[in-house]
């Protein structure tokens, strides 16, 4: 194979340097939104439509979408785009429109904890070991080194070192949060630069016209000269993206479900797009440098085609494509081997600070009283309680259990919303158990009578629904698009048409009397039914009335679910026993009462 010489100066390397030094930069200044396993496996499950369709896209094109199509459209012509690309992404619509809102419905951090739940734990062992062999991603790492041994001649080993390293590194920082603010940063970078460089090969092979003359006429046929078992073949290698675990990861950190499928059908445009650029540039490269194996000749092209500095921007665009998806894969294989290896096989009393701990250091611990005291109950230890001006951690102690839902009523309607300038609906009330007098029911009656008394309503299941109350569904409803704890404020009560309107994070979602099963009062939830979500203001009651639920690990979920300010009201006594007690049995009766809501 014959080598070019290519223009590469030290306004390349220095392009590389800042490209490399801004992504770990980058991943560390992120890290800062991590203050739980869900925050780093899931990004808090608050993905933007934005951020879903730049990391997706990203992700997606590694060096064998990018350096695959090229030299397919090297060696077979515009058959690239039509055999290869047009089925593969329009396969993937029934992904997009069935299969990507009903995994953002379903709560899993990893995708083996999704296939337990749905069949057996010997299912969700082998997906696990299947992804962590499948997330090595020893192609990508292979074409980096390739790629920088024929752009500065230096062996292909440094190279992947150097690019893996990076990797892991703004990988760790952060988790997904980390890889989706840099796979936006690449996908911004990738597309425009290789939108640049059409231009300048298009007019040195000298348009259409020079194309024709340069390129065999097979190159021209939609079939490229391929048999029909050989177009089988890439039709069926199209369907892989349904064994894709970083796809379901994305799916599973959008902020709803509708996200999640606009998104992945934006994604489907923007890549049939980027490959129709893709089989030009490689009809391109085989105009112009024929003698050279077809990824080689688009290097090569691309480079000389390039000004200096340029030049490097390039190639770090390149860099980009194969990063992002080395970051998502790197982190879908190292949360699958933590989580659904390592803890139930070795660990199973593994604590969520430690899961983290086997990728990084939480960095807000020393600014949070609630990070602080999460980290002491996790280690058994009880947490501090002094109550101080500048805190984010209070404890009011209250003896009796009604005075204990007086006070959390008078917290939610006064004291913090005056004092933090917070309306009531951001101020979410959490509690062991659902009944009760500090139970999620009889606070949601008391909060309602107190918040929100007057108006007509709708009554169900023992509730009565008016404007302006917070509400949580409780089961998945697809069809609606709505899914088992999302909460939203009820917009319009029809009490003539026996209807009323729901509005979840600006979308309305419209209930039929009959339907108001699937709503509950939210001013008050159970702790186990907050899993996933975090609120700015959080008041939890902690009284031996519920003994039977205090658990460390319980405590521990309803204190991290607060951003700002978290308010515990009830006795040391009860703190204490929650603190010491380590019992998990009780997390059978939650799995039950999920399988009783959803059959």
């Amino acid at each position: 194979m014959q080598d070019v010489v290519v223009n590469w100066t030290n306004l390349d390397w220095l392009a590389i340097f800042m490209y490399l030094g801004g992504m770990i930069l980058v991943g560390w200044y992120v890290s800062r939104k991590v203050r739980n396993s869900e925050d780093y496996l899931m990004a808090g499950r608050a993905l933007s439509y934005p951020m879903v369709v730049a990391t997706v896209a990203a992700t997606w094109y590694g060096s064998g979408a990018v350096f695959g199509t090229a030299e397919l459209a090297f060696g077979s012509g515009i058959a690239a785009f039509v055999v290869w690309c047009v089925p593969a992404h329009l396969g993937r619509i029934p992904l997009a429109l069935w299969v990507a809102p009903r995994v953002r419905g379903v709560k899993e951090n990893t995708i083996p904890a999704l296939l337990g739940r749905l069949y057996a734990r010997p299912v969700a062992i082998l997906g696990a070991v299947l992804i962590v062999c499948y997330s090595s991603r020893l192609m990508d790492i292979v074409s980096v080194g390739i790629m920088g041994n024929t752009v500065t001649g230096l062996p292909n080993w440094v190279i992947g070192a150097v690019i893996v390293g990076v990797v892991i590194c703004y990988s760790m920082f952060g988790g997904l949060w980390s890889v989706v603010m840099t796979d936006v940063l690449q996908f911004f970078l990738m597309t425009s630069l290789t939108l640049l460089l059409l231009p300048g090969v298009w007019t040195a092979v000298g348009g259409f016209e020079g194309l024709r003359t340069a390129l065999p006429a097979g190159h021209f046929s939609p079939a490229g000269g391929m048999s029909v078992s050989q177009i089988l073949v890439f039709f069926l290698l199209g369907f892989q993206v349904y064994a894709d675990p970083a796809a379901y990861q994305r799916f599973g950190a959008s902020n709803s479900a509708k996200t999640a499928k606009r998104a992945y059908l934006t994604c489907l445009l923007i890549w049939m797009a980027f490959d129709a650029v893709m089989t030009m540039l490689g009809l391109g490269a085989r105009a112009l440098y024929p003698e050279l194996q077809g990824s080689k000749a688009f290097l090569t092209m691309a480079i000389n085609a390039m000004p200096p500095f340029l030049t490097g921007l390039w190639i770090c665009s390149i860099l980009a494509v194969i990063m992002s998806t080395m970051s998502s894969f790197f982190l879908v294989g190292a949360t699958t081997l933590t989580c659904d290896l390592i803890k139930p096989m070795f660990r199973p009393c593994m604590t969520d600070r430690e899961q983290i701990r086997l990728t990084r250091i939480f960095r807000q611990a020393q600014s949070s009283r609630i990070i602080m005291n999460a980290h002491r109950i996790n280690e058994g230890k009880m947490p501090d309680i002094s109550n101080g001006k500048d805190t984010d951690f209070f404890f009011v102690q209250k003896e009796d259990p009604q005075e204990a839902a007086d006070e959390v009523m008078r917290l939610v309607k006064n004291k913090l919303s005056r004092y933090y300038q917070t309306p009531p609906s951001q101020i979410q009330v959490l509690t062991p158990m659902q009944k009760g007098i500090v139970g999620a029911a009889n606070l949601n009656t008391i909060l309602q009578e107190t918040l929100n008394p007057q108006g007509e309503g709708l009554r169900r299941g023992g509730f009565v629904f008016r404007v302006n109350d917070k509400v949580m569904q409780i089961r998945n409803n697809y069809d609606k698009e709505v899914f088992n704890g999302d909460i939203g404020m009820i917009d319009a009560v029809d009490v003539a048409a026996r209807n009323l309107k729901v509005n979840f994070d600006g979308r309305i979602v419209e209930y039929d009397v009959t339907e108001l099963d699937e709503l509950t009062l939210a001013y008050a939830t159970t702790i186990h039914k907050a899993q996933g979500s975090e609120y700015p203001i959080v008041v939890m009651p902690v009284l031996m009335n519920h003994f039977v639920m205090l658990q460390r690990n319980l405590i521990y979920t309803g204190i991290t679910r607060a951003k700002k300010i978290l308010v515990l009201v009830g006795t040391r006594k009860a703190l204490s026993y929650a603190v010491r007690n380590v019992t998990v049995t009780k997390r059978n009766t939650l799995l039950k009462e999920r399988l009783q809501e959803k059959f």
